[in-house]
């Protein structure tokens, strides 16, 4: 595994240090340079309009850094830079307007004159409530010093997908400071992101500035680094919202000391609607993403998220909480997240509370035998004795047990967009993911097999005829039996039956040893975790996220047989191969 990069980071992964879940991206601080500008009206410098800096800044008499020029908007109000204030903007609070720096100071308009103190502006009435989410990866164990991570939705009238607020705070209180902000632009359909350094709005960049081929591009502002899609991140997206407070958990109170971080916490709801909320923004999201990509005629760039892990992946676990997690680990669930078995993009897999949202152009395959797999609970809690699992260096587990990888929803929701638009249908995205298909992310055949694909296409047909003709001259592992299933639109059930006879091997294999079958699937989950942190060690930002064992689990060293169930090596022959 890389080292792990240890740095505090706010919300959606802005600054360089995360806490968990949700991530702004990661940003640092930036130099302006000596150019002042004022304006009127800030957009007329040409910063595109998006909802932080017209619904929460609005008319406030603020200072913002814009590519490096500094832009002193005139306004009235008191800039909200402090935590607290921005808070009070996304709640409706009254703001006070600047105060006077000296005796030949204007009185604002509307001020009370000859008292000396300045009239507050008036409140905006926010047509929507913002909503207040926590997270924690030691929630569980309320504590001062522990790392919380507090995500703010919407508010000051902007809906809860395109505006989002983070707070990294411990249990001491929440920073006022270096608050970093998402924000939705409709003028050029991307997310904008914004961080405050030292009384100022620094404008980081947005989504425009990610190339199409986003896989292996050297991030174009600071915020890419963990923004590689430049869309939202929650990497506990789905059902069981592991460490947020949730349907399955509730973030113990650390009886902070502190004014706004209880102000916060005392508001939080159910992740359950967070990923509703960054479903919706992802949405968004790939719509601008696939537009300029077809108008750039570089498609290729966006489908490779098909073949290859290029958002920051999702991780999934059972939904029933570890009833002992620490020492010798004790547990109920026998769950075995579907998404780990194969793609999520094959059919949405089943949660504790229905299925996985966000996957309505999902290939829709019915399959029962690999939805009803799981392992057994006592064998769960013995083998990870017995490979010495670890989490925060201790003996134990994660909060909610098999914490491990899916395929990133920014790439599963790049893939959608392109079949929403029109450009790719259902059978060609099966047809690819039954390359490799038990190794449902990190899949180094699969992603070499990307390169074949043209630059841009028409339409489905089109797109399958050229790629076609580029795999019948590649020599990648796989071209051949990817190039014979594009050339079939009739092979869905023959999928589906390849997909269920893989199920009930599985199942064979645990009713034959269910303590064989477990040890084997940790084992496999142990190397996907090895295979997150070499991809997105960026999203690491504590020991206590995933466990860790006595394994050495080496990325893309081996995986389950397509036709029996059982380890093999990655360099063994796939199903589907030729």
């Amino acid at each position: 595994m890389k080292a792990i990069r240890r740095s505090l980071l706010p919300l959606l992964a802005l600054s360089t240090a995360a806490i968990s879940g949700f991530a702004l991206p990661a940003c640092g601080a930036s130099e302006p340079g000596e150019e002042e500008t004022t304006v009127d009206d800030v957009t007329a410098a040409g910063v595109p309009e998006d909802v932080f800096l017209t619904n929460v800044l609005g008319t406030a008499k603020c200072t913002l850094v814009v590519k490096g020029k500094r832009i002193n908007a005139k306004g009235t109000g008191a800039c909200p830079t402090k935590l607290s204030a921005i808070l009070d903007r996304l709640e409706g609070v009254a703001v006070a307007a600047p105060a006077p720096t000296g005796s030949g100071s204007a009185v604002p308009s509307g001020s009370a004159t000859g008292s000396g103190s300045a009239a507050p502006s008036p409140a905006p009435t926010p047509a929507t409530k913002p909503e207040f989410f926590v997270v924690s990866e030691l929630g569980d164990k309320p504590a001062l010093d522990n790392a919380y991570r507090f995500v703010v939705a919407g508010g000051a009238g902007a809906t809860s997908d395109k505006l989002y607020i983070a707070s990294f705070a411990s249990g001491n209180g929440a920073p006022q400071d270096g608050t970093e902000v998402m924000a939705w632009s409709e003028k050029i359909q991307a997310f904008v992101y914004w961080k405050e350094e030292n009384g100022t709005w620094v404008r980081k960049g947005d989504g425009t500035m990610v190339p199409s081929q986003a896989k292996g591009a050297k991030p174009t502002f600071e915020c890419m680094s963990c923004h590689t899609s430049g869309g939202p991140i929650m990497k506990e997206l789905h059902d069981s919202w592991a460490n947020w407070t949730s349907t399955w958990m509730t973030v113990s109170d650390p009886k902070s000391p502190d004014a706004t971080f209880n102000r916060m916490f005392s508001k939080v709801t159910r992740a359950d609607d967070m990923e509703k909320r960054v479903i919706a923004s992802e949405h968004l999201h790939t719509k601008g993403r696939v537009t300029r990509a077809k108008t750039a005629g570089d498609l290729k760039g966006v489908l490779t998220q098909l073949f290859c892990d290029v958002g920051e992946g999702t991780l999934i676990a059972a939904h029933s909480k570890n009833s002992q997690r620490f020492g010798t680990v004790s547990t109920f669930s026998s769950m075995l997240p579907g998404a780990f078995v194969v793609s999520p993009l094959l059919r949405a897999p089943r949660t504790g509370t229905g299925v996985e949202l966000g996957l309505e152009q999902s290939v829709a395959f019915k399959l029962p035998t690999i939805d009803s797999l799981s392992v057994d609970s006592k064998a769960y809690s013995e083998t990870l004795t017995k490979f010495g699992s670890k989490i925060g260096g201790q003996s134990g587990d994660s909060i909610f047990p098999m914490n491990g990888p899916e395929k990133s929803y920014a790439d599963v929701d790049a893939v959608q967009e392109l079949v929403r638009q029109g450009l790719v249908d259902a059978d060609f995205v099966a047809d690819v993911l039954m390359t490799d298909f038990t190794t449902p992310a990190f899949s180094a055949p699969r992603c070499a097999l990307a390169d074949a694909l043209p630059a841009t296409w028409k339409d489905p047909a089109d797109l399958k005829a050229q790629f076609g003709a580029n795999l019948a001259k590649s020599t990648a592992r796989g071209a051949k039996g990817l190039a014979a299933r594009i050339a079939k639109t009739d092979d869905a059930a023959a999928h589906t039956a390849t997909l269920e006879a893989y199920g009930k091997a599985c199942a064979d294999r645990k009713t034959a040893s269910a303590a064989t079958f477990t040890e084997d699937t940790l084992r496999m989950l142990s190397q996907r975790r090895a295979e997150f942190v070499d991809v997105y060690h960026n999203l690491v930002e504590s020991d206590s996220l995933l466990p860790s064992d006595n394994l050495g689990s080496k990325p893309g060293a081996q995986r389950f047989s397509g036709t029996t169930c059982v380890l093999e090596a990655q360099s063994a022959k796939f199903v589907g191969e030729d």
